[in-house]
């Protein structure tokens, strides 16, 4: 019998993550400031981003359906950014002289390419589980709903 989680590439989204994490990890450590009187800014974020990253592959190492897939993306990266958010708000009181909004500003980028990263690689292995078709219907009339006028209502643009 097939394994029912067999259907996702794990290996293939973990590779993507961890290339994805490197080059958050760089976009972060050229963002952060450096010199000698940012308290060491680029290590810190760097260090922060890296420990919110180990909930980036969970889906890649979890065991779960193929039907599920999907929901452990959604709560590892929701996990991922609130590690983030503790992480960074913990490191921006404890790090002397860690200036504030650009230590943010390299964080939140990293974040953003990762999650960029993880939500396209989600939504290329869950459309190509289904065979390359939309999940959701993006046409009105194949989710049912009809025209004012096939329904006997003028619309809301009636003269």
């Amino acid at each position: 019998m097939r394994d029912p989680s067999s259907a996702i590439p794990r290996v293939r989204y973990a590779l993507a993550m961890t290339i994805a994490t490197g080059v958050a990890l760089g976009l972060a450590w050229m963002l952060a400031p450096a010199g000698e009187n940012t308290g060491g800014a680029k290590q810190a974020a760097v260090l922060v981003l890296l420990v919110s990253s180990v909930f980036t592959f969970a889906p890649a190492l979890l065991h779960v359906s193929a039907e599920r897939w999907g929901l452990v993306v959604a709560g590892s990266s929701m996990a991922r950014m609130l590690a983030l958010l503790s992480a960074g708000g913990l490191a921006s009181r404890v790090v002397e002289d860690l200036p504030r909004q650009p230590f943010a500003i390299a964080l939140l980028a990293g974040a953003g390419v990762v999650l960029v990263a993880e939500t396209a690689m989600a939504i290329v292995i869950l459309r190509g589980r289904s065979g390359g078709v939309a999940l959701v219907p993006t046409d009105p009339l194949a989710r049912g709903l009809r025209p004012a006028s096939e329904r006997g209502g003028a619309g809301p643009h009636a003269a």
